[in-house]
């Protein structure tokens, strides 16, 4: 491939393109630029005009077929020094009219200029569900605002009619960073908001007028490219009759080889354009040998032509050899690489040659399309072979290629294409093939269409039933639990999942593991802690048992979070950490289950009050969620990060992750699990800013009410609304609903909450002055903490515990015996007052006071970045600053560019003032 620009050696990432494994494959000869011709007519007046518009934002060049857009580009580009810029290309077809394979194509080709460019992207791309577009496009925006200059050409802009597309084109050229430069090649003009950028001065618009050759350009065409020796009157007469149309006077130079008639044949042809080229390639088709002939017409189906592929369709063995001569032969074949492996016809000769076979061979077109897709599918360019089986309606290949590949198109985020291919199948076959609809389940599902994924559910029950297919009726039974858990509804998730075991025959341990798995979640959630631990624990056996690691990972973390409930930190802890060490260690750090591991794992190290292991493990957690978009595992991470950030008294971070957890659980109306925590942290931030107003709003219109029922999902919630109206001097009131929620949890053997709710009793009976009560209280729950370390419960509560603490200590100093307390429990309430005085003497860590706004990531700086920022401050280099952390300089960089991306800035010079002006130096 030509060298992209000066010093920049283009490569195609083996991650993104052709050999990528589980991954999206991609056509690489789609990032090719069109080799430039040895002897091409130089056109200096269209290379000054396009080149001095490559300095804005967009350049848009727009005519009919066959008037050298893709050419000048390609010239142009090709000498790429005197530019001084970088350059990828794109070239687009009919398939690319999913948004999401279209990004992917976008992302492959900026890789081209700079490897690693978007990778964060892909990821997001092949992640399920996917993020919204606004998210991914401000992902690429703010990779490439951090590049060198460069320029990217979509090629054929004319085949995009999906209105996601245009959309994201609108975004991007709003937002667009000063690095890139967009250049569309189209025969019509694109939907996109044009006006507003001619008005600001920010297109160069080429068109068919532009484009046309002149007379010293077309004798040049004529006389010298083409080998003709014309006269002037021949060379006017064909300017005039083509009007410049450069296809025309390529079609014209093809048929006059040879001629000896030259004047009669140039005053024989004349008419419409249309009349022209129709006539002129028959011209050039009726010259050329049988066998070339029989060659161009068997392969004119194809968008893109290779050697084996064309043999595949000819039946020939010298397909390599024909392309070749072809276009040695200037017969409107354009090469796509510098190999000389693949190729493309001219639109205009592809066209001509289609309707050729369409009208002469029509039984020979649905053969030619087997063999192109079967071609397609054993190379593994799925959406290739699809569009070759839909283009003749081959409904029963379709389906077997979307039932081999679907789980697979999923997983690399081509869900749109899916679902099209999906939709074009009639009713009657996708009736016949019930996993497909097992398939459109899970997309519903995805997209959080949960009656019509259950519909599709019945629809494949329904066709497996009279077949017996148990395979299939097993999963169905599966994806129902697993959909049951998804919409929250936990009596029905058990009840399924209950009945799908009973009907499981013995020695099916992956279908049986993934069911308890879901039967384990469910009853844990119910605050049946003893059965989720048995189901659990049952389907970690089984799933290991089976090689299915995916659901033994989660099942073990769901089992560490039983035992945290259950109070048991330490084993919580130690299983939570084997979890992390397991996924990490099989190389899976994407997967989800590492993230709640993370989190959870945090959730034990908050209560012991490690803030600084906490927050280490969340912002773990947080990358690798943003690195796979998983919007479920980064809402929980936000969350926690937002205790943590308001325990270090950091509320303005502590906000932005709250908001940001909240963006994410609107966006994607994740169920009660996510929202009961970042409600109860909410209102903590609220209590702790002296805010009673606002959280006295949020209990009267947010909280539970005195009627509906009590579960560990709502259990925050009360606890919450339990807290304001401590503060709003109503603690005597409380005290029925906390003896409430300390009965149900006791009797589900839930320590953890019986403990929080203890220490909350305690603080609401020293506040209704029965200090005796109170401290009754507070001996009993240190009792029950001590063992597992317990401190945040208490400390969270703030002065009325530091006061009830002191009291306690103060006099159990003087008479421990008397106060009933074992020896054991004074030193523990001594140590959980240091920590109270500790933390009082210890200033908050510097923290940006963001404005808040919609977005990720959060706006925050943390430690690490706030340190660099301050090195940047003091005028060290990047390498210093890697020799003064002890990291390598990749990790400087990756700091530097967060950092700028939180401050929305581009260089070293605005983060400062950016800082300075927020308050961070």
């Amino acid at each position: 491939m030509p060298q992209p620009g000066p010093g920049k050696v283009s490569t195609i990432p083996s991650t993104a393109v052709e050999g990528g494994g589980e991954r999206l494959r991609l056509l690489s000869t789609k990032l090719f630029l069109p080799p430039a011709r040895a002897n091409r007519v130089q056109r200096p007046r269209l290379r000054q005009k396009l080149e001095a518009g490559l300095s804005g934002p967009l350049t848009l060049i727009s005519a009919p077929a066959g008037f050298g857009k893709t050419t000048l580009l390609a010239e142009c580009l090709a000498d790429s020094a005197a530019l001084g810029l970088g350059f990828c290309w794109l070239s687009l077809d009919e398939t690319d009219n999913d948004v999401m394979r279209f990004l992917t194509y976008v992302v492959a080709a900026c890789q081209t200029v700079q490897d690693g460019l978007g990778a964060s992207v892909l990821v997001m791309l092949r992640s399920q569900p996917q993020p919204p577009l606004e998210v991914l496009l401000t992902g690429l925006i703010n990779d490439i605002a951090r590049a060198e200059p460069f320029v990217l050409v979509l090629d054929d802009y004319h085949v995009i009619h999906a209105p996601a597309i245009h959309q994201a084109l609108d975004f991007l050229l709003e937002h667009m960073p000063p690095a890139l430069r967009l250049v569309i090649a189209t025969r019509s003009d694109p939907p996109l908001r044009l006006a507003r950028l001619r008005a600001r001065g920010q297109l160069l618009e080429l068109r068919a007028r532009d484009l046309r050759f002149g007379a010293g350009e077309c004798a040049a065409f004529l006389n010298q490219t083409m080998g003709l020796s014309l006269s002037n009157d021949e060379l006017a007469t064909l300017e005039a009759r083509t009007e410049g149309w450069i296809a025309a006077l390529q079609l014209a130079a093809l048929s006059l080889q040879g001629r000896a008639d030259t004047r009669e044949f140039i005053n024989a042809f004349g008419g419409s354009q249309t009349y022209i080229v129709d006539y002129l390639l028959e011209e050039v088709l009726r010259r050329q040998p049988p066998d070339v002939q029989e060659f161009v017409l068997s392969t004119s189906i194809l968008e893109r032509l290779s050697g084996p592929l064309c043999d595949a369709l000819s039946g020939r063995s010298d397909g390599r050899r024909m392309l070749d001569s072809l276009q040695q032969s200037n017969l409107f074949l354009i090469p796509l690489d510098d190999e000389r492996r693949w190729y493309r016809y001219h639109h205009l000769f592809a066209a001509v040659l289609r309707g050729r076979v369409q009208l002469e061979q029509p039984a020979a077109l649905p053969e030619l399309h087997r063999r192109a897709g079967a071609w397609f599918a054993q190379h593994g360019f799925v959406a290739e072979a699809l569009a070759h089986a839909l283009a003749i309606k081959d409904w029963e290949t379709m389906s077997g290629l979307i039932e081999r590949h679907g789980e697979r198109l999923v997983e690399v985020g081509d869900v749109t294409s899916l679902h099209r291919w999906l939709d074009a199948l009639p009713p009657d076959v996708a009736r016949a093939h019930p996993a497909l609809s097992l398939l459109r389940a899970k997309l519903f599902a995805l997209a959080h269409q949960l009656d019509r994924a259950e519909q599709a559910l019945l629809e494949a029950e329904r066709a497996a039933e009279p077949a017996q297919d148990a395979a299939l009726l097993q999963e169905v039974a599966v994806r129902r639990v697993i959909l049951a858990l998804t919409s929250g509804d936990l009596p029905r998730t058990i009840q399924l999942a209950q009945a799908a075991l009973s009907r499981l025959p013995t020695g099916q341990s992956r279908p049986r593991a993934s069911l308890l798995l879901r039967l384990g979640v469910a009853l844990a959630q119910t605050g049946d802690l003893s059965g989720a631990l048995q189901a659990l624990s049952e389907s970690v056996r089984l799933s290991q048992e089976a090689g299915d690691s995916d659901t033994a990972l989660q099942a073990l973390d769901n089992q560490a979070s039983v035992l945290h409930d259950q109070g048991k930190l330490r084993e919580a802890a130690a299983l939570y950490g084997q979890a992390v060490e397991l996924v990490v260690g099989r190389g899976a750090g994407r997967n989800p289950s590492v993230i709640f591991a993370l989190c959870d794992l945090c959730d034990c190290l908050y209560e012991w009050n490690d803030l600084a292991a906490a927050e280490n493990r969340v912002r773990e957690a947080l990358e690798r969620g943003a690195e796979g978009w998983q919007p479920r595992g980064m809402a929980r991470a936000y969350t926690v990060l937002a205790r943590v950030l308001l325990a270090r008294r950091e509320l303005s971070a502590a906000h932005a992750a709250l908001e940001n957890a909240l963006l994410l659980i609107k966006q994607y109306n994740l169920p009660l699990f996510f929202t009961g925590a970042t409600d109860a942290c909410q209102v903590r931030l609220l209590l702790v800013e002296g805010n009673l107003a606002a959280a006295s709003v949020w209990a009267q219109e947010c909280g539970p009410g005195p009627d509906d029922p009590l579960t560990p999902l709502n259990e925050s919630l009360y606890l919450a609304v339990a807290r304001v109206r401590i503060a709003q001097g109503e603690a005597r009131a409380v005290l029925p609903l906390l003896a409430r929620l300390r009965d149900t949890a006791e009797a589900a053997g839930r320590s953890l909450a019986v403990v929080e709710v203890l220490v909350l009793e305690a603080v609401a009976h020293y506040d209704c002055g029965d200090v005796a009560r109170a401290r009754a209280v507070l001996l009993k729950v240190l009792a029950r903490a001590e063992p597992e370390g317990y401190m945040r419960t208490f400390m969270d509560e703030g002065n009325t515990m530091w006061k009830l603490l002191s009291d306690y200590v103060g006099q159990a100093g003087v008479s421990p015996r008397t106060s009933g307390a074992s020896t054991a429990m004074p030193a523990y309430a001594n140590r959980l007052l240091a920590a109270f005085r500790s933390e009082a003497a210890t200033p908050s860590p510097l923290t940006a006071r963001m404005p808040a706004k919609s977005g990720f990531p959060f706006q925050a700086l943390n430690a690490r970045e706030l340190e660099v920022l301050q090195l940047i401050a003091a005028g060290r280099s990047n390498r210093e600053i890697a020799a003064r952390l002890v990291v390598a300089l990749s990790t400087v960089k990756w700091h530097i560019n967060n950092l700028y991306g939180k401050l929305d800035v581009r260089s070293r010079t605005q983060a400062l003032a950016r800082a300075r002006e927020l308050g961070l130096l």
